[in-house]
C-alpha cells in the first residue's frame, strides 16, 4: 500500500518556490505520503483523472486537495482520521465538511446556521477554518462528524480501488474547468452505496469562498441531470 497526495496548482511560480505548497509537501512527507503536484492542467477534472490513471493502484490511499490549505492537525491525528481507508472494506470519500441532505439549491452547505448543531435533524457535518493565516482565520462548524451524502472538495481522500471505478474526467456538458468536481465525484460514490464521511482533520483554507461563473453553470447542468434520476433532496436512509 502507498499513500499519495495529488495537489492541482496553477501557480506561476515553480511549486518549490511557493510557500503554501512547500509547507503542504513537508506535512504530507512527514505523514508518509508521496506528494505529487499537478501543475498547469487544463482542468481539475483532467488533473485528477490523469493522476489516478498514471499513479494509482487499487490498494493505495489517495488524497485530493487544494493548493491553498494548511493542515493544522498533527501527523498522528491526520493519519488516524484516514486509517479506515487502509482496511479491506470499500469506502467512498472521507472529507472535512459535507451534508447528509443535498437539495435543489445545489449547495451542500445550504442551511448553515439555521438549526442548532446538536439537533437530530441538522443536515450538515464537519468543520473548516478560513483565512489567510492562523492569526486571522475563523471557524465554521457545520455539525457532527459522520456519514454524509456529499462532501466539499477542499480535501478529499479515498481508496485507489474506489477512484478507479469513478468517472473522473470533466463531463462534456460542464463549462467550468475547476468547479463542482466535488459534488460530481462524491455523488457517484453515494450512488454506488459507498460510505462518504466527514472526519476530524483540521485545516485552514485560504479562500474567500466566492463562487465563480463556472460553478453556477456546472451546478445548473448537474441539477438538471440529477432531477431526472433522483428525488431531491438526496438523503441518507436515516436522515
Amino acid at each position: 500500500m502507498r499513500k499519495l497526495a495529488f495537489v492541482p496548482t496553477t501557480t506561476l511560480k515553480p511549486y518549490k518556490d511557493n510557500i503554501n505548497l512547500y509547507h503542504l509537501e513537508k506535512f504530507f512527507v512527514e505523514a508518509g505520503f508521496t506528494f505529487i503536484p499537478l501543475e498547469n492542467k487544463p482542468s481539475i477534472f483532467e488533473a485528477y483523472a490523469e493522476a489516478v490513471k498514471k499513479h494509482v493502484s487499487d490498494e493505495d490511499v489517495v488524497v485530493f486537495c487544494h493548493d491553498d490549505i494548511e493542515i493544522l492537525s498533527n501527523v498522528a491525528a491526520f493519519n488516524a482520521a484516514l486509517k479506515p481507508l487502509e482496511g479491506p472494506k470499500r469506502l467512498g470519500f472521507l472529507g472535512i465538511a459535507g451534508t447528509k441532505s443535498f437539495d435543489e439549491s445545489g449547495m451542500w452547505w445550504n442551511g448553515t446556521g439555521r438549526m442548532p448543531l446538536g439537533h437530530p435533524d441538522h443536515p450538515l457535518s464537519g468543520q473548516v477554518f478560513t483565512g489567510s493565516s492562523t492569526e486571522d482565520m475563523y471557524s465554521t462548524m457545520y455539525g457532527k462528524y459522520g456519514a454524509v451524502t456529499i462532501l466539499d472538495g477542499v480535501f478529499l481522500a479515498a481508496q485507489g480501488k474506489t477512484l478507479k471505478g469513478l468517472r473522473l474526467e470533466k463531463p462534456k456538458s460542464f463549462s467550468g474547468n475547476w468547479d463542482y468536481y466535488d459534488i460530481y465525484y462524491t455523488h457517484q460514490t453515494y450512488k454506488k452505496n459507498l460510505e462518504n464521511r466527514t472526519v476530524p482533520i483540521v485545516l485552514r483554507h485560504d479562500s474567500p469562498g466566492e463562487m465563480k461563473q463556472g460553478w453556477y453553470q456546472n451546478r445548473d447542468v448537474f441539477l438538471e441531470v440529477l432531477k431526472r434520476s433522483d428525488r431531491l433532496p438526496i438523503r441518507l436512509p436515516y436522515c
